[in-house]
């Protein structure tokens, strides 16, 4: 192999090694905009959650900009909700203050899921739970753990169903491990399996119906109760600039968040694949698919060779996003290491072919005759300004 040889392959290494990490997650400057592709894909399918929110305005209006909410108004957002026939309620917030045992009533209702507040202890890698939903006054309430948690890279892909935590008490002897359902997979209805397999949420729901609070309360109560009928309503605050989080597609809510990781678990439940692949796996599929379109470059055959093996690099990666995501849609994610891999053959394509045809329009000059060659030739005797000798 030749220098030159050895050349074109580190170069053509090394442009792929950015691809590998995007594919991984590890950093967003592709992901964002392939996401976003994908997401609008997707938008015409409708959402089965609806957001209630506590924005601004609400809480100047109707919470009297008070932290934490008073009881009484949020009382009333979540009966009014309660009343429009949701099939099921999921209440975003910490209700773990004394000011709301006055809620505990409004726990008679099966339909509600109550958020759990908790810490995640380093230590421990596990959560602590603070305080209980309603006050703890009523331990028969159906809650779930709040939690969005975000890769190493500060971007929020991924869920789990079951979040370990940290036992209350732990008698002589090795602790066993105790697990409590997220508000996600409470709110959607799945089975408490324990699962603490990474999900990752289908970011595609951007035109989700939502309403603040003083819509529901106001003038409007019984259109917008009327939109809610047989929905999953999730009721949440987005006033607390704390619970906003970066995700592919940019900067949202935690309530947001949460609303699309409902509608992911809704979709498994129907039978879809979302589950988070490991890095190793990504990285492997990656490797093959850059492997396969640097071959597809080096490969010498006629059109119909050509055609099978560009074929069978396509299926190639419709099985990478099959197998790693779950969505034929999401082989656009495996499309960077492609085009990086293709960079480097293509231009030295395009090169020899830019050669060549210099070469050939340098042949074509040579043997085209020059204007000098097609001009008369005079005979030096009747050239102008010479007069003709008499004989």
């Amino acid at each position: 192999m030749t220098v030159q040889s050895v050349l074109k392959v580190l170069v053509i290494a090394g442009i792929a090694v950015e691809p590998i990490l995007e594919g991984v997650g590890l950093f967003g400057r592709w992901e964002g905009g392939i996401s976003k592709l994908v997401a609008g894909w997707k938008l015409s399918e409708p959402s089965r959650v609806a957001i209630v929110r506590i924005d601004r305005y609400d809480y100047d209006l109707q919470f009297d900009s008070t932290t934490p909410l008073p009881a009484e108004p949020l009382g009333r957002v979540i009966a009014a909700v309660a009343h429009s026939g949701a099939t099921r309620i999921g209440i975003d917030l910490d209700t773990s203050h004394s000011s709301y045992r006055s809620l505990a009533p409004l726990a008679a209702d099966s339909r509600l899921v109550w958020g759990q507040p908790a810490d995640y202890s380093q230590v421990n890698h596990a959560f602590f739970l603070r305080g209980k939903p309603i006050a703890g006054s009523d331990p028969s309430a159906v809650s779930g753990l709040t939690v969005v948690a975000a890769d190493r890279d500060g971007v929020v892909r991924r869920y789990r169903p079951s979040y370990q935590k940290v036992p209350e008490a732990e008698p002589g002897g090795a602790a066993a491990k105790q697990f409590l359902q997220s508000l996600v997979a409470k709110v959607a209805g799945s089975p408490d399996s324990g699962s603490q397999d990474d999900v990752l949420i289908d970011f595609r729901n951007r035109e989700r119906q939502e309403w603040s609070a003083s819509d529901l309360l106001g003038e409007k109560q019984a259109e917008i109760q009327e939109k809610l009928r047989g929905r999953i309503v999730l009721i949440g605050s987005v006033v607390d600039a704390r619970d906003e989080h970066q995700t592919p597609l940019g900067w949202r809510n935690g309530v947001e968040i949460l609303a699309d990781a409902v509608d992911t678990e809704l979709k498994i439940l129907d039978g879809g694949r979302y589950r988070a692949p490991s890095q190793w796996v990504t990285i492997s599929w990656m490797v093959l698919i850059a492997a396969a379109t640097w071959l597809l470059f080096r490969f010498r055959g006629n059109t119909w060779s050509y055609a099978a093996f560009s074929g069978g690099l396509l299926a190639l990666i419709l099985l990478a996003a099959w197998t790693a995501y779950g969505s034929l849609i999401d082989c656009l994610y495996f499309l960077p290491t492609v085009a990086a891999i293709s960079s480097g053959p293509a231009w030295e394509l395009v090169k020899n072919r830019s050669d060549r045809m210099k070469k050939r329009w340098k042949k074509r000059k040579r043997r085209l005759p020059s204007v000098r060659d097609h001009a008369p030739k005079s005979d030096g005797v009747n050239a102008p300004g010479v007069d003709r000798a008499a004989d």
